[in-house]
């Protein structure tokens, strides 16, 4: 019991300083929205859509097998960090190299239409950033300071609002002035979430080990492609609904999807603490997943029903007017999001017990599901379309993750044990 409210203290503080950072974030959003409209919104998110992908692409897993092998402790942070470091380096260089051959071939026009060039690139900027503050704040969440990971994340919303209202209220710099301030934010939290680390576990090294960084990258390969597959199982939509409408359509439906996945927070908030729980294999774990499953239905369904009754006069209030068209595509991906939540909550647990391959084949099934309809629904129904297909990929998703957590519950049950191999030479006791 004493493991169960110290496992509620920590998700209600993280549960915290996630609702400070999406107010402050829906904050920023507000200023862009009221600033670009839903036409300049829209090419802001498309743009910063560019450097995810880039991240996604290249980023190997390698934040998931952080959590994994420093809650473990199957490997030293001081290994971690150095493989982290180097692998970052390589894979800018590979970054900065795939999108200069993009810029020269013109394709960055074919995928996000629309969106200024410069927007694209500038937003690119961002990439190394984006990549050591994940591998560095995933080593401290492995460590179990997440009221430090909790802080940063916080304080990256501030200065991305701060800097959105001195470069776009101050300085009038309009769409270049929201992309500038989502890259000085992320800079300046990948310095902090570095410094952190290195100061919570001593500094990198050894630098060449070659069997950690094949441990790290076996467990992230298996956590990238379910990234990769949620990634665009999440955001695939935006881009189809670019194609067929516009900027002017991505942007409300920018603030559809930011309102339904406020749903997200609390599954968000179980998961940051479930992952390292189940890599530490404590004895009450069972108990933490059977407490977080059940709290986590029980909030999402009161937020979407708060959501559907406050939704439509909020999306005025605070975005205004031009953005009404958001409600219903918003009604519309509130089932879907909250059953994917408590989904959420049963991959994270399979995951930190070595078993992320659940989570892909779940992501793929949804993200061929979202695929065919929405190429199916949306030039039909417009932005409802968008939303009808994610709702039910998301549900999907949801009834598979269901099915994997009650089939390992039963092996487990029958006296059946799966984890991730590791090689026996990689694994250290822990301090």
């Amino acid at each position: 019991m004493p493991r169960l409210d110290r496992f509620a203290r920590q998700v209600a503080a993280s549960l915290a300083s996630q609702a400070g950072a999406t107010v402050i974030g829906m904050g920023t959003g507000v200023v862009i929205a009221r600033f670009l409209g839903p036409e300049g919104k829209g090419m802001f998110t498309l743009a910063l859509l560019a450097p995810g992908i880039l991240q996604l692409v290249l980023n190997g897993g390698l934040a998931s097998a952080n959590v994994y092998y420093t809650g473990s402790r199957r490997l030293s942070p001081g290994v971690i960090m150095a493989q982290a470091l180097l692998y970052t380096g390589a894979a800018t260089v590979l970054a900065g190299c795939a999108a200069f051959a993009l810029h020269a071939h013109g394709l960055p026009a074919l995928a996000f239409p629309g969106v200024p060039e410069k927007a694209l690139l500038a937003a690119c900027l961002v990439f190394p950033a984006g990549l050591l503050s994940g591998y560095f704040l995933a080593i401290l969440r492995g460590r179990m300071r997440l009221g430090s990971v909790n802080a940063v994340e916080v304080l990256a919303s501030l200065l991305t609002l701060c800097f959105a209202l001195l470069f776009m209220a101050g300085a009038g710099m309009g769409l270049m002035g929201a992309v500038f301030a989502h890259v000085l934010a992320r800079s300046a939290v990948a310095a902090l979430a570095v410094r952190l680390a290195w100061k919570e576990a001593g500094p990198p090294g050894p630098w060449r080990d070659r069997a950690a960084l094949r441990a790290l990258l076996g467990y992230g390969f298996k956590a990238w492609t379910t990234n990769f597959l949620q990634f665009f199982n999440y955001r695939l939509d935006f881009l189809v609904v670019n194609f067929f409408l516009g900027p002017a359509g991505t942007g409300i439906y920018s603030i559809s999807s930011r309102m339904a996945e406020l749903l997200w927070r609390f599954p968000s908030a179980a998961g940051f603490v479930l992952l390292p729980s189940a890599a530490r294999k404590g004895p009450d774990h069972e108990g933490l997943v059977r407490r977080a499953f059940k709290a986590n239905l029980a909030i999402t369904l009161a937020g979407a029903v708060f959501l559907a009754l406050a939704g439509r006069p909020a999306i005025v209030l605070f975005y205004s007017s031009s953005f009404s068209g958001a409600y219903l595509p918003m009604l519309l991906l509130l089932p879907g999001v909250a059953l994917s939540g408590a989904g959420r909550v049963l991959t994270t647990d399979l995951a930190g017990r070595g078993l992320p391959q659940y989570d892909t084949i779940c992501s793929g099934v949804a993200l061929a599901a979202t695929l065919i309809l929405d190429f199916a629904l949306i030039p039909r129904h417009g932005l409802a379309g968008a939303a009808e297909a994610s709702t039910a990929a998301y549900t999907l998703h949801a009834f598979l993750a269901f099915y994997f957590h009650a089939k390992e519950k039963r092996r487990r049950a029958a006296g059946g044990n799966h984890s991730a191999d590791v090689p026996q030479e990689t694994i250290l006791p822990g301090p």
